[in-house]
C-alpha cells in the first residue's frame, strides 16, 4: 500500500536550473508587494517570453558536488525528476548542499523576516499540488485496481498536496559535522499508498476514506565526514531505500505507478547508517519496526535493512542491491521481506534504461479460500488493511510470494520534455498483494512536459493484462486500457 498540506524535509532538492536560466526572475520588493502578490508574480514571470535578466539576477545552480574523481551527476533535472540515479536513506554523500533551490514560495518570502530567517539557517519550504484524471475501459468503484494509484476509473482527483520543510546537510565538505531534517505531510488520495499503521492509519484501515492525510516522512540527518568518504545517520520515518519510482509525485518518472511499486513497502520508521566507502561504493544498514508499521503498533517487528550501491567512474552505470526488510516475514500489516535489484545505464546524453527486479513474501498468511470440511473459525482472522491469500486447500495459512521484473526506456527530447516506456511482469502467486492469484503484465507509454520550471504535465497511455484470472473492472476483465494525465504545480 503505499485545505491541509505536506510538511517535508527533502533528501535532495531537484534544481530547475536546466531551463530556469532562460526565464527572467521577478523583481520582488517586499515593501510594496504583499506575500500573495509576490507568489503570483513568481509564476507570471516564468511565462514571460522576454529576454533573460542579467546574470547577477538569474538563478545559478550551486556546484553541489565534490570535485573529480567524485562521479558527476548523470542526468539533467529537469526534465528528469532527479539528477542522480534514485537511492534512499541518505542525502547524496559528496553531492548534497544546504543551498535553497529558489522555488516560488521561497522567492515570495525573500526579503521578509521569515524568508531571511529561513535563508540564514539554510531551511527551505516548498512543495506542490498534483491533480489529474483518467479515462479507462474498466468500470465501477476501484475498477482500475490493481493498477495504481488511480484506482477509480473515469474520474478526476487530487492526488497529492505536499509541503516540504527541509534542511539538507552539506556533504560536499569534509571538515565538520553537519545536520539536516525532513518533515513531510501529505494530503490527497495517495495517502492510501503511504499509510503507516499506528500513524493516522484508521482513516484507511477503519474508514477506508478516499482522501486522507499522513506525515509521509519525518527524520533527522547527521553527516559525519570522517568515516569512510562520508557517512550519514538518518533517524525517523523515511522512504524505503530501494525503488526506481517514488510515492512523492515530483520524484516520479510517470503519472501512474507500476504494479511492483504499488505493492511493495513504502516507508519505515527507524535508523539507517550510510557510508561511502570509496567514490564508487556505498553501503547502508538499518534497523526499523517493519515496513509501514510504527514501533508502537501491534504488528511492529524488529527488521534489518541492508543495501549496497556501486557507481561507475562516469556515473553512467549504477547497480543497487537491497534487502529491504529481513525478519521472520510473519503475516502482518505489511510485513513482507523484500529483496530487490536496481540497475541504471545511460546510453547517450539523451537515452537511458533501467530495471528493477525483486522477490517479496510473507509467511503464515490466512487463506480466503473456501475449504470443504474445515470450520471457518479455524482460519486465522485477517488484520485490517492486510489481505489474505488464496492458499491451496486444505491449508488454512500459506506463504505468499511475488516475483517482479521491470524495464524502463527513457529519452530526453528537449530541456523541457522526455518520453518513456515502462514494461513489467508481476506474478502475485497467491494473490495476497492484489487479491488475484495471477501473472500480470503492464506497459505504459508516457510524455512529460514542463510548461515552466514549476509546472509539468504527464499524459500517458497504459495497457494492463492479467493471465490466470480476470483482475480488472472488479474481477470481470483480463484487459484494461487507461489514458491518464496529471498537472503538477510546484511552489
Amino acid at each position: 500500500m503505499k485545505s491541509t498540506f505536506i510538511a517535508a524535509v527533502a533528501l535532495v532538492s531537484v534544481p530547475a536550473a536546466a531551463f530556469a536560466q532562460t526565464a527572467p526572475t521577478s523583481q520582488l520588493t517586499p515593501s510594496d508587494q504583499d506575500f500573495l502578490s509576490r507568489l503570483v508574480n513568481a509564476y507570471v514571470v516564468e511565462f514571460d517570453a522576454s529576454p533573460p535578466a542579467p546574470a547577477t539576477q538569474t538563478a545559478q545552480a550551486p556546484s553541489g558536488r565534490l570535485p573529480p574523481p567524485f562521479p558527476p551527476a548523470p542526468l539533467d533535472a529537469p526534465p528528469w525528476p532527479w539528477p542522480d540515479w534514485p537511492f534512499g536513506g541518505t542525502p547524496l554523500l559528496g553531492g548534497a548542499t544546504p543551498n535553497s533551490s529558489g522555488n516560488n514560495l521561497m522567492k515570495a518570502l525573500s526579503g521578509t523576516p521569515t524568508g531571511d530567517f529561513l535563508k540564514e539557517n539554510h531551511v527551505e519550504i516548498w512543495g506542490w499540488v498534483d491533480a489529474g484524471f483518467n479515462i479507462s475501459t474498466s468500470r465501477g468503484k476501484s475498477g482500475n485496481a490493481p493498477a495504481g494509484y488511480d484506482f477509480n476509473p473515469n474520474v478526476g482527483q487530487l492526488n497529492q498536496a505536499v509541503l516540504y520543510v527541509e534542511r539538507i546537510p552539506d556533504t560536499t565538505q569534509q571538515d565538520h559535522l553537519d545536520w539536516g531534517f525532513r518533515v513531510v505531510n501529505l494530503y490527497g488520495t495517495d495517502y492510501r499508498e503511504v499509510t503507516m499503521e499506528g500513524i493516522f492509519s484508521k482513516t484507511l484501515t477503519t474508514y477506508n476514506s478516499l482522501y486522507g492525510y499522513t506525515p509521509a516522512n519525518f527524520y533527522f540527518d547527521v553527516y559525519i565526514p570522517w568515516i569512510g568518504q562520508g557517512s550519514n545517520i538518518r533517524v525517523g520515518r523515511y522512504t524505503t531505500l530501494g525503488d526506481i519510482e517514488a510515492d512523492l509525485d515530483y520524484q516520479n518518472v510517470f503519472d501512474s505507478h507500476s504494479l511492483y511499486y504499488t505493492y511493495d513497502p513504502f516507508t519505515q520508521l527507524g535508523v539507517v547508517w550510510s557510508t561511502r566507502l570509496t567514490k564508487n561504493w556505498m553501503v547502508q544498514v538499518g534497523l526499523n519496526a517493519g515496513s509501514d508499521v510504527a514501533p508502537w503498533a501491534n504488528d511492529a517487528k524488529p527488521t534489518v535493512t541492508a543495501c549496497l550501491q556501486w557507481t561507475s567512474n562516469s556515473s553512467w552505470d549504477t547497480a543497487y542491491l537491497c534487502a529491504n526488510g529481513t525478519n521472520n516475514a510473519n503475516y502482518g500489516f505489511n510485513n513482507v521481506n523484500l529483496y530487490q535489484f536496481m540497475y541504471y545505464h545511460k546510453i547517450t546524453d539523451r537515452l537511458w534504461v533501467a530495471t528493477e527486479d525483486y522477490y517479496e513474501y510473507q509467511n503464515n498468511v490466512p487463506t480466503v479460500s473456501t475449504i470443504p470440511g474445515v470450520n471457518p473459525a479455524l482460519i486465522p482472522a485477517l488484520i485490517p488493511g492486510a489481505n489474505g491469500a488464496l492458499c491451496p486447500p486444505p491449508q488454512t495459512t500459506c506463504m505468499a510470494g511475488v516475483y517482479a521484473a521491470s524495464l524502463y526506456v527513457m529519452y530526453k527530447l528537449t530541456d523541457r520534455d522526455y518520453i518513456g516506456m515502462r514494461s513489467e511482469a508481476f506474478d502475485d502467486v497467491r494473490g495476497q498483494r492484489t487479491g488475484f492469484a495471477t501473472l500480470y503484465t503492464e506497459t505504459t507509454l508516457g510524455w512529460v512536459h514542463w510548461l515552466t520550471p514549476s509546472i509539468e504535465i504527464r499524459p500517458e497511455i497504459r495497457y494492463d493484462h492479467s493471465y490466470n484470472a480476470a483482475a480488472y473492472s472488479n474481477g470481470t476483465k483480463k484487459d484494461q486500457f487507461v489514458f491518464a494525465t496529471d498537472v503538477l504545480i510546484k511552489f
